[in-house]
């Protein structure tokens, strides 16, 4: 199972983009998705691979790494979406829900590399028009996580506690409380600031203009 969404979600395999998308937008191919997905993926891991890279890119990439093993890369075929098991561990609640691949770091990372780009050269300028192209096709192709599931009652609560799950189980972002019901607490605090975030994330970018 992937780590949980870390931004909007992809159109490769977001439920409903097409129904959310502004008119206005240009209208991109799966291919050409996937492939400025890919792209920026590749973009990431290089840049986390580097020494002096963060634990917050580390973890970016292993997000959006991951998710694309449950979908695109699904060893036994090809999907949109990867599964996340809500209420996990309680047989009678659980069940599957379908989320697309979280493209929000992809976007902050694409962001930061056209601003380290120089605009002066020719080289400079064709990276940053590549850059740009990549990051308007990701955020066209994207939507908000509470646009594309359920974000109230019973399952809300259960996509929670997934998320808080992974944030438990991860030794960078888990609470270091040593109280074990003050850590819980602080951890599902955590992962409801993740998901509720997402929306507070996205408004970064507002219209294709932004890129």
């Amino acid at each position: 199972m992937a780590d949980g969404p870390t931004g909007a979600e992809t159109g490769v395999g977001s439920p409903g983009v097409e129904a959310g998308r502004s008119p206005e937008l240009k209208k991109d191919t799966r291919a050409e998705v996937k492939e400025a997905l890919n792209k920026a993926l590749e973009s990431l891991r290089q840049e986390a691979s580097k020494p002096t890279t963060t634990d917050e890119l580390r973890l970016a990439l292993k997000s959006v790494a991951d998710a694309k093993k449950g979908s695109l890369d699904n060893p036994g075929g090809e999907k949109d979406t990867y599964t996340v098991l809500l209420h996990e561990g309680d047989p009678t609640k659980e069940k599957p829900q379908e989320e697309g691949i979280p493209v929000e770091d992809l976007l902050k990372h694409i962001k930061d590399k056209i601003n380290l780009t120089p605009k002066d050269t020719p080289e400079g300028k064709s990276a940053r028009r590549e850059l740009y192209r990549i990051g308007r096709i990701l955020y066209r192709n994207s939507q908000r996580y509470s646009e594309a599931h359920n974000m109230t009652g019973e399952d809300y609560i259960g996509r929670v506690r997934v998320e808080a799950k992974y944030i438990a189980g991860d030794d960078n972002r888990r609470s270091k409380e040593a109280v074990d019901e003050t850590r819980m607490k602080a951890d599902y605090h955590q992962a409801e600031d993740v998901l509720v975030g997402i929306d507070r994330d996205k408004q970064k970018y507002k219209s294709e203009r932004a890129w």
